[in-house]
């Protein structure tokens, strides 16, 4: 099992636009996904906050967050669809 995003917000802080996420996997797919975030995003474009356990990934990364999280697609395609009902209903 590769590792799987839990939770996942796009935040816009009014100067630039981050992916905040958790996310879970066996040991080694953890690990691995750890690695790669570290190796392949600049450490200006990434922090970990150890109180709420969520990473913030700046949003150009959004590629490499599809390559690390195999589910990151499906979870974004449910935000969409989240947020064209709410436009609807509005």
């Amino acid at each position: 099992m590769k590792a799987r995003l839990e939770s996942l917000r796009i935040v816009n802080d009014g100067d630039d636009c981050w992916f905040e996420f958790t996310w879970s996997g066996e040991d080694g797919a953890w690990w691995t996904a750890l690695e790669e975030l570290k190796a392949k995003v600049e450490p200006a474009r990434r922090s970990f906050d150890p109180e709420t356990k969520r990473w913030r990934v700046g949003y150009e990364y959004q590629f490499l967050l599809c390559e690390v999280f195999p589910n990151l697609e499906m979870v974004l395609e449910g935000m969409r669809l989240q947020q064209t009902l709410f436009d609807e209903g509005a």
